[in-house]
């Protein structure tokens, strides 16, 4: 019983192997006509493609693989330097294994286009790229409308999921805690008063006269820098908001590697009004040379009094308006500039 047992176990073996065989070859087969990318690497194109004539494929910088015939004449294909080493390859005068065989999808005249892997690669990685850059300003945007309805406390990663539509776990596939998350969406409103800041002066400076002088334009330049942080609430109030909680709250309120990079965008920020004061210096508009430190009493003590505006309508005296004016000329004064200097920039300016 047990040899009979045992003799037909040798019989399914060796019935067996056939099939195998033949579902090894149908995978592979499969395999090839799925990925242009390991049929190429698997059947590289002979180094002697050129000389023999045959058909090779080339990959263009468009993305795609051309079928092509080459003679064997070195003067019609002078983009392939001749080889001097001696052919290796199937067909060669060295080799035992027949020539290459030209197969029916490469005749002579069809050019048919086939995705070539590494460029598609490239474009995927530039497609998810900007993917990502779009979910992540979708966040942002979320995160914003968070802070301007319940302050940094409203915005929490749960909170903020749930407004989006997403689960938490895959928020801190983009922004790691919430430190990281509050320090992009104030370098992003970083970012947008400094966009509003430049266009606003650059089109308060193209209202000027032509005959203006050096000195006097580059005065005009700080006026219309305090001007617009002055309608800065007004025309953009969530970025303000975002930035003077950041900045105003005295509590710690990030970590030491998210408050060095919103520090560093702040420090951009105000390189924008540190060059106007430089370039008015160099016009002769001051009676000493400006530093930095000038740049940051400026945007502070303006922040300061714009923040007071708040207590408005509760004692008309804290407008904004005013106060703004009589600060800017206050400080612009104390550092050296004329007075009628000042008057006629103002005059220009309205």
């Amino acid at each position: 019983m047990l040899a009979f047992r045992s003799v037909k176990v040798f019989v399914f073996i060796r019935d067996s192997f056939p099939l195998f065989g033949r579902f090894s070859q149908s995978w592979n087969s499969w395999r090839q006509r799925r990925s242009p990318l390991i049929r190429m690497i698997a059947h590289p194109p002979p180094q002697d493609a050129f000389r023999q004539g045959c058909r090779t494929r080339i990959i263009g910088h468009d993305g795609f693989v051309n079928d092509r015939s080459h003679s064997t004449h070195p003067s019609h294909s002078p983009a392939m330097p001749h080889d001097p080493l001696p052919p290796r390859w199937p067909g060669s005068q060295n080799s035992d294994v027949p020539p290459l065989q030209r197969s029916p999808l490469t005749r002579k005249g069809d050019r048919r286009r086939i995705v070539n892997m590494i460029h598609e690669n490239e474009l995927q990685s530039g497609w998810r790229e900007r993917q990502r850059a779009h979910r992540k300003g979708a966040i942002l945007e979320g995160a914003e409308r968070l802070v301007s309805q319940g302050g940094l406390e409203g915005l929490t990663m749960p909170r903020l999921a749930r407004s989006l539509g997403m689960a938490v776990g895959a928020l801190y596939r983009y922004y790691p805690s919430k430190d990281a998350l509050v320090a992009a969406l104030g370098v992003r409103m970083l970012e947008r008063l400094g966009a509003s800041q430049r266009a606003f002066v650059a089109e308060g400076l193209a209202r000027l006269p032509a005959g203006m002088e050096e000195k006097e334009r580059a005065l005009a330049r700080i006026v219309l820098l305090a001007e617009h942080y002055r309608r800065f609430p007004e025309t953009d109030r969530a970025a303000f908001q975002v930035i003077a909680l950041l900045y105003g709250d005295p509590r710690k309120l990030l970590g030491e590697v998210e408050g060095e990079r919103l520090m560093g965008a702040a420090l951009e920020t105000l390189e924008g009004v540190h060059s106007a004061f430089v370039a008015g210096g160099e016009a002769g508009l001051f009676a000493t040379s400006p530093t930095f430190e000038w740049s940051i009493l400026f945007w502070t003590s303006l922040h300061g009094v714009i923040q007071a505006g708040k207590f408005r309508r509760f004692d008309p005296t804290f407008d904004t308006g005013p106060l703004a004016g009589r600060l800017v000329e206050t400080l612009l004064r104390g550092w050296g500039v004329e007075k009628a200097l000042l008057r006629r920039v103002q005059e220009a300016l309205r």
